[in-house]
């Protein structure tokens, strides 16, 4: 029979075969315990339940359609019943434009009318 002599391990050896026997286990654990995560063995049932996602971003918005209003008559604005942004409807009142000019024009028109200006001669 054939005796092998094995020399005393000194600290650092002790050292290093505890800390790799211990990172073989956790390392065996771990693997264990993921296996028993995914399958259980267990039948279960599903839930199905509604998503809500929230996102908060920053952008810029822009119409999709930009349109300038001209008045077909002149005068001063007397009423603004919208602003810049609001969403409008066809035939929607967006602004009151005050008449005082077309008035006087008119006044003046009428007058000019009923005073006999110059008579020019008929040639």
């Amino acid at each position: 029979m054939i005796k092998i002599k094995i020399p005393p391990l000194n600290f650092k050896m002790r050292s290093l075969l505890l800390l790799c026997s211990c990172l073989i286990f956790l390392c065996w654990n771990m693997a264990l315990s993921t296996r028993r995560k995914y399958y259980s063995g267990k039948i279960v049932t599903v839930k199905q339940e509604d998503v809500v996602l929230k996102i908060s971003c920053s952008g810029k918005i822009e119409p999709k359609v930009q349109e300038t209003i001209h008045a077909i008559v002149e005068g001063n604005k007397k009423e603004v019943h919208v602003k810049e942004g609001d969403l409008v409807k066809q035939g929607q009142l967006l602004m009151e434009i005050s008449d005082q000019k077309i008035k006087w024009s008119s006044i003046k028109r009428r007058r000019r009318f009923k005073t006999p200006g110059p008579i020019i001669p008929k040639l």
